[in-house]
């Protein structure tokens, strides 16, 4: 009698093993590959350079100017009748700072607002560099950034030069910001899928 070790196995384990051969991409398709994850790197470098600039940008910003917007929200935001003046436009604009800073906010009221202020510009000397040193947020994190990007890109000239210079500076870096977080996770895995789908397509003699 046969051993349990000697015992037929299942008759497809016996058979005769065939590999499967994958067939091998066309030079046509792999073309249309590269051509497609080509246009997505030139998207993903685009945007790296907006972000760069907007850093850019805010590094230029004197330090002077950063003070005279803290004083600017305290004056306007801590007054109820004045806080009714202050455009919607600075209030997102600094709630979305908070957002991406992960400052809670006790309220999007003007006294919330204010609150949140004084915590992102308590040492105006390291904000920007705080700012452009910032990893991306996920793309569900920063989705949240949206609604406020919509009200601060209708920011409106005030009287306070400097604080127009501060506003629109840091309008612009929350929007790259925004737009970079969007395809941070992308970016890797495009340029790797490039680079091979390249090397596949000199190999096929394209």
């Amino acid at each position: 009698p046969r051993t349990e070790r000697e015992q037929p196995g299942p008759a497809w384990a016996e058979a005769p093993k065939s590999e499967a051969v994958e067939e091998e991409p066309s030079v046509e398709e792999v073309a249309n590959a590269v051509w497609r994850l080509r246009c997505q790197k030139r998207q993903h470098d685009d945007v790296r350079e907006q972000l760069a600039q907007a850093q850019q940008q805010l590094q230029r910003l004197p330090a002077h100017c950063l003070l005279e917007l803290h004083g600017y929200l305290e004056m306007n935001l801590g007054d109820p009748v004045l806080s009714l003046q202050v455009q919607d436009a600075v209030l997102k604009l600094v709630e979305a700072l908070c957002t991406v800073c992960r400052i809670d906010l006790p309220s999007t009221s003007p006294d919330g607002v204010l609150a949140g202020s004084r915590q992102l510009l308590r040492d105006a000397f390291s904000f920007i560099g705080k700012l452009c040193k910032m990893e991306p947020m996920t793309p569900s994190e920063v989705r949240c950034l949206a609604p406020c990007l919509l009200y601060a890109s209708q920011f409106k000239k005030v009287r306070e030069r400097e604080v127009n210079q501060c506003c629109e500076a840091l309008q612009s870096w929350v929007s790259s910001f925004y737009f970079y977080s969007n395809i941070s996770d992308q970016v890797a895995p495009v340029a790797q899928e490039l680079e091979a789908q390249e090397a596949l397509l000199v190999r096929l003699g394209g």
